[in-house]
């Protein structure tokens, strides 16, 4: 049995992602493909400019192209956020320190599961495998 990654299914505008929550990236982060994905769904949806830029663990640029508010949806709750643009990440998503402090995410590693601190009864089990494919699908936006 492979250990769960800390990973997440949500709705990122009119997509649903599995998303990487990651306590070692400072800001959210989606990929380019993604972003286009959305817009194709969406195409009032902005890729705003931002100075930020973003390395990785081993020094490699993240290439940043912008930056984009959508609405994040996670077991119920939902968001709108600001996330970076890369062009490097392939078809990844990841939630930053950013989103897991404003949102008071609580990682609980040890029992393959994060919640919220202000719903503490949710809990929300992390996926079980590795090689997780991490493409996105058009979701049903409820009205």
């Amino acid at each position: 049995m492979s250990t769960p990654v800390p990973m997440v299914e949500a709705q990122i505008g009119n997509l649903c992602l599995k998303v990487l929550i990651d306590s070692g990236c400072m800001r959210s982060v989606i990929s380019f493909g993604h972003f286009q994905d959305m817009r194709r769904g969406d195409p009032k949806l902005q890729l705003l400019e931002t100075n930020v830029t973003c390395v990785t663990a081993s020094g490699e640029s993240l290439d940043i192209v912008g930056e984009v508010k959508v609405t994040i949806k996670i077991h119920g709750f939902s968001w709108k956020w600001k996330f970076l643009v890369s062009k490097k990440l392939r078809s990844q998503t990841i939630l930053g320190v950013d989103f897991i402090s404003k949102t008071k995410m609580i990682l609980d590693v040890g029992s393959h599961q994060c919640y919220f601190a202000f719903a503490p009864s949710v809990r929300i089990k992390f996926f079980q495998n590795r090689n997780i494919r991490l493409g996105s699908r058009t979701c049903q936006l409820a009205a």
